[in-house]
């Protein structure tokens, strides 16, 4: 019944705000209605308990701490975490500086992919407002506006009083007083080139800068608690892990300073459907409650990532991926596991978002079937999914948008429940810590933000790729070792004529360089 309830409150909050491609692939109503119906009557089937062998677990009292809700078995206790000798568990938090100093003063640079958003000014001002020391956070705006839409950073300067000149926004002029101005990173984008979500968020490491400590990844139409900063950092050092990375949907916005069901219940990660080919569609948010440390779970998701910034780096958004909606979150979070990092949820609500109607967008992106195509193709293969395209040329050219090397995909697996190879489901929401070693990553060397897998700008025999494996045009990189070979001779012949006119102007010069 508990479970039921949340599905109907999705169907009711969610009903006419329903991801693009399920639109696009339901136009009727009555096709929407019976996938609704499906998904319900799915999600509370014993597919969808928390674990096979959720009973060895003791039942909880509502009022008990660090429990879990299980829709087979009613509240349970988590276990306590598991013991691993010194150096074999997470790997510990590496800082420049003490960890109470890192509370107070770590950079936080926030993440956010805006299309046509209208609370995205007063996202900024209240995130710049509410914290404890606002001289550490940056925020970064991928934004896709239509030109009637209002610029975000120039509404956020009027909403603190300080309006500038469009002169000022087009980096004309300097002559500004809005307070925060500079510590907004802008991304502008046509609302006509807007390719989805993920390929907005594949430009967000384009504002992360050297230096910054931590990123945190959050939608548009977001508030935060009064001190939000020192708060999720505070809870992130609680984890102890280098790779750690609280994620999940944040409460709703006009929840976020009540104590939800009187025992600090939180919304937690860990039940998900198949949705066609390479498309993995995280479930509603589980409960589990009274927390003293932010728990363990086994799904990403995309509305709020909090992290150390090398994981945005080393494992950035494929920009690849246009025209996707469902199947982003497992599908970066697939590669995120593999590579490291892991998944918790927060012990008490730092910020919320707005739901539904609520979020003030102006529409979506246009979908292209095409692209969608691509791209499920492309998350098959990174997810060995049944009739995927598993030759070498084909992860090869995945190049850095693939699975990480720390653990497997089958690891990964056992870990979430979410089989995409044999396309089974046996989620378990009560997971423990999967090790892997870490001595020797350079992730770990006491820097802010280690270098980037591939150089900025590198050029490949004329053709200036930046880190993101996108061409400065923005085409793709070259991915075969065909082109990479031919790109390479092409420099190669290049040198050649330079090296030759150099000997020829020495000579003629008489040791004199004349180029």
């Amino acid at each position: 019944f508990y479970y039921m309830r949340l599905c109907l409150w999705r169907l009711k909050c969610c009903g006419d705000n329903s991801p693009p491609d399920i639109m696009a692939e339901s136009r009727s109503v009555v096709k929407w209605r019976t996938t609704t119906v499906a998904f319900i009557v799915l999600s509370c089937t014993n597919e969808y308990i928390l674990a096979n062998d959720v009973s060895k677990y003791p039942k909880a009292d509502f009022n008990d701490h660090n429990i879990v809700y299980d829709s087979g078995h009613g509240w349970v206790h988590l276990p306590p975490p598991k013991q691993f000798p010194e150096g074999k568990g997470a790997p510990p938090i590496v800082l420049d500086m003490s960890i109470d100093e890192a509370i107070d003063q770590a950079p936080i640079t926030v993440l956010i992919a805006s299309f046509r958003e209208v609370r995205c000014p007063a996202t900024l001002k209240h995130f710049f407002e509410n914290a404890a020391n606002a001289s550490r956070v940056y925020i970064g705006v991928i934004q896709q506006n239509a030109p009637e839409d209002k610029d975000c950073l120039g509404e956020m300067c009027k909403l603190f009083g300080t309006p500038v000149s469009q002169a000022v926004l087009d980096g004309h002029s300097k002559k500004h007083n809005c307070q925060f101005f500079d510590h907004v990173r802008m991304v502008r984008m046509k609302h006509t080139d807007a390719r989805g979500p993920v390929y907005a968020r594949a430009h967000q490491i384009d504002v992360i800068e050297e230096g910054d400590e931590f990123c945190m990844q959050i939608d548009a139409h977001s508030e935060v608690i009064e001190g939000w900063d020192k708060a999720i950092i505070s809870q992130w050092t609680e984890i102890n892990n280098e790779f750690a990375v609280i994620t999940g949907y944040p409460t709703n916005a006009n929840d976020l300073h009540k104590n939800s069901n009187n025992h600090h219940e939180m919304p937690y990660n860990c039940l998900a459907t198949f949705n066609g080919k390479g498309k993995v569609r995280n479930a509603q948010a589980n409960a589990c409650a009274n927390l003293d440390t932010p728990m363990l779970q086994p799904l990403w998701a995309a509305g709020l990532a909090f992290n150390k910034c090398h994981a945005d780096i080393y494992v950035p958004t494929d920009p690849m991926l246009k025209s996707v909606f469902t199947g982003e979150e497992f599908g970066r979070g697939s590669r995120l596991w593999t590579a490291g990092y892991d998944f918790y949820a927060l012990k008490r609500p730092v910020i919320g978002t707005y739901y539904g109607g609520e979020k003030g967008g102006k529409g979506s992106f246009k979908m292209d079937q095409e692209e969608m195509r691509v791209s499920a193709e492309r998350l098959a293969t990174v997810l060995k999914w049944p009739g995927s395209d598993q030759s070498p040329e084909a992860y090869k050219a995945l190049g850095i948008y693939g699975r990480g090397d720390k653990r497997t995909l089958e690891a990964y697996i056992e870990f979430c429940g979410v089989d995409t190879i044999n396309q089974k489901m046996h989620p378990s929401c009560v997971v423990e810590y999967v090790p892997w070693d870490y001595h020797g990553d350079e992730r770990m060397l006491p820097k802010s933000t280690p270098p980037p897998p591939s150089a900025d700008n590198v050029n490949l025999g004329g053709l200036v790729v930046n880190r993101r494996g996108v061409l400065a045009g923005g085409e793709a990189a070259p991915s075969s070792l065909t082109e990479i070979a031919l790109g390479s001779l092409g420099l190669l012949a290049i040198l050649y004529m330079l090296s030759t006119m150099v000997s020829w102007n020495t000579a003629q010069s008489k040791g004199r360089l004349e180029l």
